[in-house]
């Protein structure tokens, strides 16, 4: 299997519920590319989040994980 790394926002809502915010045309071939990535260029990040969200001036974290590890955060999360 082909692994791959995904640039993500995890977006809190009202206690304790989350949502997993993927960005679906950014792939990377490691850990250190998206990483370098979310870096360089979080202002464009940042808003891009913010206009999905309809959100103003939040700050969001990102994270970078593999596509294997993406696949089970989905499972945990369908689970709850």
């Amino acid at each position: 299997m082909k692994l791959f790394w995904i640039l993500m926002a995890v977006i809190s809502q009202e206690g304790t519920d989350y949502e997993v915010y993927k960005f679906d045309s950014l792939s990377f071939k490691n850990e250190m590319a998206c990483i370098s990535f979310a870096q360089e260029n979080y202002p464009i990040v940042n808003n891009h989040v913010n206009e999905a969200y309809n959100t103003e001036l939040v700050f969001y974290d990102f994270a970078c994980v593999s596509s294997e590890e993406y696949k089970q955060l989905l499972t945990l999360k369908e689970s709850e």
